[in-house]
């Protein structure tokens, strides 16, 4: 019987949540997106996007919310959407495989080194707006050639959108952060899909054997998990590689905690006359491999970026692994007099979120006027050592001259001779 009563109150609660959601969903969604629709013809719904039909050309849009103004707490009060997204699709051609992108800051900057868009159009002012990328090897030649071609593009572009692509099934448009008025303009659909149309009907036109063109009734194909960029994928990626390199070598760092971080700094700075040469190596074979291979340059700067983090974090870590590692000298034992603890939050505004560091502020042994702060465990800060304890701590001299911690207790102060 408690069981079932649980069990309706899961059901009461879980529902009635959903049902605030529902009641305080952004006001686009109830009345922009829906209005939208009926002036355009279409069906659908804002999760699964919607579809229609404009001058005999099927077309499917979604808009997705990326961001709100936040929620005011009061009751009734709703979200006031901030940011969305908006993908146009269309049916395309096999042999359309390409993005077009406006040309940034990182694109001029990365043109200088040979890194840029493989295509050129032969118009000097559309190659000096736009980037043409990620194409497949059997891209017709000269398709962008064609002015109506570029032109097409160029008016999706006016239209606010940032990327033109296709992926050999569907032909996209595609507009990030941007603000929906009240009263959005179908033209903002209308546009983009007339002059998808017209590349999918031009690339339809090709010798390659093509089994539906963009003006065919079926409904385009839409992956709404895609977002027609691998920019986003790859920086997930190497973020997940950067947090598993990040713990692999705290784990291997453990047994060789430097003394203090005045011992830790001094194996970074060493650390780099190794990590400098391989940072400019890497750097240099990669701006190599992506004039060979065409990346773009928008994942250039994020894998560089990466490595600008990774590379010196590695030569640091180590060499505070081997430093320890590879000591052949004899280990050195101190008892020191134990000053004060301090426990340190972390990083972060709020200390609750972040795991606490404990030090211990002791007598220097080469200077027995100066103090060290060093890095103890939770245990040994806990203990009770007022009053006739000192701390007896082993240290190595380190391979690399890197003063390091391999053991600490507390031991108790020798009782005063009688004499």
């Amino acid at each position: 019987m408690q069981w079932i009563v649980y069990g309706v109150l899961i059901v009461l609660f879980g529902g009635g949540y959903l049902l605030f959601l529902w009641y305080n969903r952004p006001r686009e969604i109830r009345t922009a997106l829906p209005e939208l629709a009926r002036q355009l013809g279409s069906a659908g719904s804002y999760s699964r996007g919607w579809s229609g039909t404009h001058k005999g050309i099927a077309y499917r849009y979604k808009f997705n919310l990326e961001s709100t103004n936040g929620y005011d707490g009061r009751f009734g009060s709703r979200y006031d959407a901030d940011y969305w997204t908006l993908r146009v699709l269309v049916n395309g051609a096999p042999k359309l495989k390409f993005r077009v992108t406006p040309k940034t800051d990182t694109d001029q900057f990365w043109k200088q080194f040979g890194v840029a868009s493989p295509l050129r159009t032969g118009d000097s002012d559309f190659d000096s707006k736009f980037v043409i990328d990620q194409c497949n090897p059997d891209f017709p030649a000269g398709f962008f050639a064609d002015k109506s071609h570029r032109d097409a593009v160029a008016a999706i572009v006016e239209r606010g959108f940032d990327t033109v692509c296709g992926d050999g099934v569907c032909l996209e448009a595609r507009r990030d952060r941007f603000s929906l008025s009240s009263y959005p303009d179908p033209g903002m659909i209308t546009v983009p899909v007339e002059n998808l149309a017209k590349l999918g009907i031009a690339g339809a036109a090709g010798p390659a054997s093509i089994s539906k063109s963009a003006t065919s009734d079926s409904q385009p194909a839409a992956n709404w998990n895609a977002d027609g960029s691998n920019k986003a994928g790859l920086a997930g990626v190497l973020v997940i590689v950067g947090i598993v390199v990040y713990m692999a070598m705290r784990v291997l760092m453990s047994p060789y905690p430097p003394i203090d971080a005045q011992a830790s700094f001094l194996a970074f700075l060493k650390s780099l006359t190794a990590s400098v040469p391989v940072l400019g190596l890497t750097s240099w074979l990669l701006v190599r491999l992506a004039r060979a291979l065409h990346w773009s340059p928008g994942n250039l700067t994020t894998i560089l970026i990466f490595t600008a983090a990774v590379i010196p974090f590695l030569g640091w870590s180590g060499l505070v692994v081997l430093n320890g590692k590879w000591d052949a000298h004899p280990t050195t034992s101190h008892v020191v007099k134990i000053y004060d603890r301090i426990e340190s939050s972390g990083f972060g505004l709020n200390r609750h979120y972040h795991r606490p560091k404990y030090y211990l502020l002791v007598q220097s042994w080469h200077d027995p006027d100066a103090r060290l702060e060093i890095r103890v465990t939770q245990q040994l800060y806990r203990q009770d050592f007022y009053g006739g304890y000192l701390l007896k701590i082993t240290t190595g001299r380190g391979r690399f001259g890197i003063e390091w911690t391999t053991s600490m207790v507390l031991v108790k102060k020798p009782e005063p001779s009688a004499s």
